[in-house]
């Protein structure tokens, strides 16, 4: 059996959650996108051999942006397999908001890190002056930012891979490959050498649902060879984007095709274990 640890997937009490960039008639303009307006819980993440799900990272979905303890404490209830949480702050708050956030989440065990997502014109709040601040308390708990933008923005990865020099000891996280476009542009290419550079960057590879991608093997093998050229086979996790993937996939299905990229079992374990593990889990699986 394959031992998987997904580092990105999303869990939803839609019920009871704002989730207001899937509620609203404003979210994504993805295909299918109504599968997704459901709860998902732990026994939705359907897996057959040769894969068995041991362990998740679960990313902040925006059940309660103003409470995102909610959300850590849904998880808590619902879930048996071991698991870590990223939950959201804002990176840009001010610093005394930010530690009161970090000191309330702290309370709960799964609690890793933060992800705040800065995509589009939201990445200048990647230069507030309060980021740097904000980062280094995250590194005083030694916990997790992670980062989605484009990487196509150049200016947001310098800005990036500064902060990740100033503060080596932070564990920074690239979400979805850094939201590369269906012609994998040569800024994409060059923002994800700047910040493979950083030995305390990693990068998940996800999301390519929302592109159409998810089930194209060529456009997947380019997309993993950039990733390993530029961060190592040690800083590339693979990942799911579960209950996004649904829009084009089925769970089994998006492991099934990164293992049909045939990549030695000793990398594929690396990518889909061993790295997540850790960076997101205090103790082996």
């Amino acid at each position: 059996m394959i031992s998987i640890f997904d580092p990105h997937l999303h869990l939803f009490d839609y019920e009871n959650g704002d989730y207001n960039w899937l509620k609203s008639e404003h979210g994504p303009n993805w295909p299918n996108i109504e599968k997704l307006r459901r709860s998902f819980n732990e026994t939705d993440l359907k897996l057959s051999p040769p894969f068995k799900l041991v362990g998740y990272n679960h990313v902040e979905a925006g059940f309660d942006n103003l409470a995102p303890e909610k959300e850590l404490e849904f998880l808590r209830t619902q879930n048996q397999l071991p698991f870590s949480a990223i939950a959201f702050i804002a990176i840009d708050c001010s610093p005394g908001e930010f530690l009161s956030q970090i000191n309330t989440l702290n309370s709960k065990q799964s609690f890793v890190g933060i992800r705040d997502i800065t995509e589009g014109k939201d990445a200048l709040r990647l230069s507030a002056p309060n980021v740097i601040e904000n980062l280094t308390l995250l590194n005083e708990h030694k916990l997790i930012f992670e980062a989605q933008f484009e990487l196509e923005n150049i200016d947001a990865c310098t800005t990036l891979k500064r902060y990740a020099r100033k503060l080596p000891n932070l564990q920074f996280v690239v979400n979805h490959a850094g939201l590369p476009n269906k012609c994998l542009s040569k800024n994409w290419q060059t923002g994800l050498n700047l910040l493979g550079e950083e030995p305390n960057i990693a990068v998940k590879m996800s999301g390519f649902e929302m592109i159409g991608q998810a089930d194209n093997k060529s456009f997947l093998r380019q997309i993993l060879e950039h990733l390993i050229a530029s961060f190592s086979s040690k800083r590339v996790l693979l990942a799911s984007n579960f209950p996004v993937c649904l829009i084009q996939l089925s769970y089994h299905d998006i492991w099934q095709n990164y293992l049909n990229l045939d990549l030695p079992e000793s990398q594929f374990k690396q990518l889909c274990h061993d790295n997540a593990v850790r960076i997101y889990m205090k103790k082996e699986l």
